[in-house]
């Protein structure tokens, strides 16, 4: 047989070789070439090379390759590829080093996987080298050459070159436009996205599978980057559906990727019931479209739908992976939060939630998954979200590493939990690993503290916490500042209030303006109105809230004299009163026994002012009315009121009609209040008093028999 007659034999039988990917092929068809000692030369060299190269037997076919007389570009490009593909991306670039050094020219299937190795390293510098090289030998407008250089761009970041790149193209197919895309998805640059892609449709061309893909993750990008914007989300639903319907009219729905990508999208702009759709006409279900949907649930805060998919994927035999835990985990996170019903007469969201969590870091630790990073987290979250100092400790400590997302959720387990100590000690740790907080979520993250402190009550706890901060240089800004003055509020703490207004003056008379309204009613609080009134006359144009601050302020000290100015300083100055103001007002009038001004002011309130009154304008003058003895305004006005009356205004006036030993109205005061909280033993206590000291020991004893009843049966009225 002649030799190029073999030699084409041998060539046909390995290309046959590398289309099956089958490597005893190969080897048997070397082995066969060995045998009968036909040389290893030329294009049966290159495709020997080749065929070991890429079904995997790289180390055989660089011996194969240094042992040939001429290498050329096909061999060389073989290695190369084989080398990207199983991830020796800097093998790969030594090759094309000898490559170059032999004068050999690349062609454009060796830039694509040099420019894919580059791509993987994430290293811009060698991409932009490879680029001059590129461009030397005229391929930068190669289609297929140049569509690589922008996803290499894209990856690497250097969003400018990328663009440039797509520019320089002779002819944009829809590869270009898709890695165009993905670029700016990369680089989370989604306006520029969403104009090209509008671009890409003025322009007539047609997505395929992989751009329907890239644009739905442009959709969930939008939908987490503006997570409060209701607008964004309404938009990027929208694009999401006209996509939807695309791959539906073009059959592309086979694809469970887009399958999979399409219930993300929904689940992220808030979709949860298209989700469903999307996730229940799947042709085939997997551990990832399941993955998708549970994810969704958990983002949409219903954790109680996500244990029950949970429950199902482990019914259908199907194995879970590491995300499926993720997401069961999380779920436990937003039960225990209180973000969804759990129906369950036995425990707390929180219990619950924790006895679920617990069999699941049960079940983690038996398939040995809780080494992961990602699990670990959900772990520690969750943990911290039920309350477990210890748990989410232990969990933290046992982590084989720690990325950003578990030191900081961590951090936001102490914060919740309100161990500021404890949440400080570690942002200083966190510093020294160089786990770095930008300064505005350190500050958030402090101020949410401050805030929960400050509604709790805790105010010596918030002022701890604030001295803390102090010390570790926390930057602050006017909404922890407000925290702060109310923590002062509820402490009397007039110390600290000093100290925070010289930092709210260094800040700048803007923060000034909008924060003395909270330092006036501080200082009030504080007992020094002096300071109060001073902030209040340095403000250039007060509004109603600082003027009702420094009302109130005089009002919790009894001045009457000065509330009675401030008011008239008011009036005088063209500002409406509102509501806070006339409360004010009506208090001081009701401490100092000023009943006809105080009645004056509550009608000047309805007639003049427009203002509708609250319970609390009324329970004031009924107060002052009740204390004056004046029952019978008290009896109309309560026939005039058009809101229900509270036990406390009931106890209010129960108490007066003891003062004054008004047996008649204390019958009705007592009825409603008993109606309101029958158990309540002061209320009887108070009535069998007026009862007694009315000279009615009978109806005295009656009360008492009436309260027993009450505690085992309910209400009872006289």
């Amino acid at each position: 047989m002649e030799e190029s007659t073999t030699t084409e034999i041998y060539v046909c039988l390995l290309r046959l070789c590398i289309k099956a990917k089958c490597l005893i092929n190969v080897k048997n068809v070397r082995d066969h070439i060995v045998q009968f000692c036909t040389p290893i030369t030329g294009i049966l060299g290159d495709y020997l090379v080749a065929a070991l190269a890429k079904c995997g037997a790289v180390d055989d076919a660089q011996k194969i390759a240094k042992g040939l007389q001429h290498r050329t570009v096909f061999s060389y490009t073989a290695i190369i590829s084989a080398f990207v593909d199983l991830g020796s991306e800097s093998e790969a670039l030594e090759m094309y080093e000898c490559m170059r050094k032999e004068n050999i020219s690349a062609n454009p299937f060796t830039y694509v996987s040099l420019l894919k190795a580059c791509s993987n390293l994430r290293d811009l510098p060698l991409g932009s080298m490879i680029h001059v090289d590129i461009r030397e030998q005229g391929l930068a407008a190669d289609n297929l050459v140049g569509n690589c250089l922008v996803s290499m761009y894209g990856k690497c970041g250097d969003i400018l070159a990328a663009e440039n790149a797509f520019l320089e193209l002779s002819y944009r197919d829809i590869v270009s436009w898709t890695a165009m895309l993905s670029a700016y998805l990369e680089q989370k640059q989604i306006n520029k996205a969403i104009q090209l892609f509008r671009q890409m449709h003025e322009e007539g061309m047609l997505p395929n599978h992989l751009t329907c893909i890239v644009a739905l993750k442009i959709c969930i990008s939008l939908g987490e980057k503006e997570v409060n914007d209701e607008l964004a989300k309404s938009f990027s639903l929208e694009l999401g559906q006209s996509i939807h319907a695309y791959a539906r009219k073009n059959d592309l729905l086979s694809d469970p990727l887009i399958g999979t990508t399409l219930i993300s999208m929904y689940g992220k702009c808030g979709s949860i019931k298209m989700a469903e759709h999307v996730f229940n006409i799947l042709h085939e279900k997997s551990i990832i479209s399941c993955n998708a949907m549970l994810a969704a649930y958990v983002g949409q805060n219903q954790g109680t739908q996500a244990l029950h998919l949970f429950k199902t994927i482990l019914t259908m035999g199907m194995p879970p992976n590491n995300l499926t835990y993720v997401s069961a985990i999380q779920s436990c996170s937003v039960i225990a939060e209180g973000n969804c019903s759990m129906v369950s007469g036995e425990c707390s969201n929180k219990a619950l939630a924790l006895r679920i969590g617990q069999a699941l870091h049960l079940d983690v630790y038996m398939k040995e998954f809780d080494s992961n990073v990602l699990i670990g987290t959900a772990l520690l979250t969750m943990y911290g979200k039920c309350g477990c100092i210890k748990e989410f400790e232990t969990i933290f400590n046992d982590m084989p590493s720690h990325d950003d997302v578990s030191w900081n959720a961590l951090f936001s387990a102490y914060l919740d939990l309100g161990q500021g100590a404890k949440a400080l000690k570690l942002h200083r740790k966190m510093r020294n690993h160089q786990i770095i907080l930008d300064d505005v979520s350190l500050m958030l993250s402090w101020t949410a503290m401050l805030s929960g402190l400050v509604e709790k009550g805790k105010g010596t706890e918030a002022l701890e916490l604030f001295d803390m901060m102090e010390k570790e240089g926390t930057m602050l800004d006017d909404v922890a500042l407000k925290c702060v003055l109310q923590a002062c509020c509820l402490t009397g703490s007039v110390n600290v209030c000093m100290k925070v207004h010289s930092m709210i003056v260094c800040l700048g008379y803007d923060v000034l303006e909008s924060l003395a309204p909270t330092l006036i009613h501080a200082y009030g609080n504080c007992g020094s109105m002096v300071d109060a009134q001073a902030i209040f006359d340095d403000l250039s144009a007060p509004d109603i809230v600082s003027w009702s601050a420094c009302i109130a302020g005089h009002a919790s000290e009894g001045d009457v004299s000065a509330c009675f100015k401030m008011f008239e300083r008011l009036i005088l100055a063209d500002v409406m009163p509102d509501e806070l103001t006339f409360t004010s007002i009506l208090l001081v009038c009701c401490h100092a026994g000023c009943i006809v001004r105080g009645v004056q002011f509550f009608q000047s309130m309805v007639t003049d002012y427009g203002i509708i009154p609250g319970l609390n304008h009324y329970g004031i003058v009924l107060d002052l009315l009740s204390r004056a003895g004046d029952f019978q305004s008290v009896v109309e006005m309560l026939g005039l009121m058009h809101l229900q009356v509270d036990l406390t205004m009931w106890m209010c006036l129960l108490g007066a009609c003891q003062a004054h030993e008004n047996v008649e109205l204390a019958r009705i005061a007592f009825n409603h209040a008993i109606q309101l909280q029958p158990t309540n033993l002061i209320t009887y206590v108070m009535m069998s008093d007026i009862y007694a000291t009315a000279g009615l020991p009978e109806h005295a004893i009656e009360i008492e028999a009436i309260r027993q009843k009450a505690a085992a049966n309910g209400c009872y009225t006289i």
